[in-house]
């Protein structure tokens, strides 16, 4: 059985309609296909081209003037669960001489691997370059490879779960502005949900390494919480948060902590209003302290707000 979509959409764009340089119109289209081969492989196929002069209203941050493909494959077996993606793009379509042209290959892989009825393991490899070409004068070619490895494990219980992760990400550069990096991440996340009431996430220290040819070695850590909590009935909600930064460079050019804390309590009025309008009354607080070693400062913030929302749902 094979599913296929399309889609495609046409823009007639006038940045100013009191001159007299009219409007560019292009399109954007996109089609793909999914289909099984047996109960072990399925396969997908996406391509897409938005064009340079092409606009859209409800997704203003959308990438233009880029053409893609990507094919995906799907292996499932008794423990493993196996995904595999090629993807390519290039931008600048019409070939305007006053930017150069950009070609991004990506090829990732997935496994997700079931070790016992409690015990899961993730593991992700991905490749990228980019490569420009045709670059006008005043612009440096760049040329790139990113390589990226990550391994998590999850411990799953009925009303918690426990995830160790480490990854490294090494980039490195054959020419362009920037220099040779390896970033390497270090955390431990826990949840606790004993009931649909009451839920803790913490982010354990996450520590972070990023190491840069010919510059400064910068160390973060970091740990955070988020706590949701419906104590009485389920009209009186409550949501904190909060985290903790330390990052410091070999170089002694960056020092500096940050502490965050977030708070917000709301009450709904369901009870007072019908369902198509409930209104909900919230107060919230925020505060963020930064400690600069380097400079010598101390900086404090606080904010106190109170919102009205408008939950509206209208059923046709």
């Amino acid at each position: 059985k094979v599913n296929g979509f399309l889609e495609a959409a046409v823009s007639n764009y006038d940045p100013d309609i009191s001159d007299t340089d009219g409007s560019t119109r292009d399109q954007a289209i996109s089609a793909g296909a999914a289909w099984r081969a047996g109960k072990k492989l399925d396969y997908t196929l996406q391509v897409q081209r938005v064009g340079p002069d092409f606009k859209s209203i409800g997704n203003t941050g959308a990438t233009q003037n880029i053409e893609s493909v990507s094919l995906g494959n799907g292996i499932h077996l008794e423990k493993h669960d196996i995904r595999l993606l090629l993807y390519y793009a290039q931008d600048n379509l019409e070939g305007d001489t006053t930017i150069p042209t950009s070609q991004f290959v990506k090829v990732e892989a997935f496994d997700q691997v079931s070790l016992s009825d409690n015990l899961a393991a993730g593991l992700l490899v991905y490749r990228e370059s980019l490569d420009t070409d045709d670059e006008p004068s005043g612009f440096i070619e760049e040329k790139l490879t990113t390589d990226h490895g990550a391994l998590d494990l999850t411990y799953s219980r009925s009303t918690w779960n426990l995830r160790p992760v480490y990854s490294t990400t090494s980039t490195e550069v054959e020419s362009g502005l920037t220099t040779d990096t390896t970033l390497t991440e270090t955390r431990l996340d826990l949840a606790y949900y004993p009931s649909r009431r009451f839920s803790l996430s913490l982010t354990l220290p996450q520590i972070i390494v990023e190491k840069v040819t010919a510059g400064a070695e910068t160390d973060s850590l970091l740990a955070s919480f988020q706590l949701n909590a419906v104590p009485f009935g389920d009209a009186f909600s409550i949501g904190i948060a909060g985290s903790w930064s330390d990052t410091q460079t070999s170089d002694d050019s960056l020092d500096v902590t940050v502490t965050e804390y977030t708070a917000r309590f709301a009450y709904s009025l369901r009870e007072f209003f019908p369902d198509y309008a409930v209104p909900t009354l919230a107060l919230g607080g925020n505060f963020r302290q930064t400690k600069d070693r380097v400079f010598g400062t101390d900086d404090d913030e606080y904010r106190i707000y109170v919102n009205l929302e408008l939950l509206s749902s209208i059923r046709l």
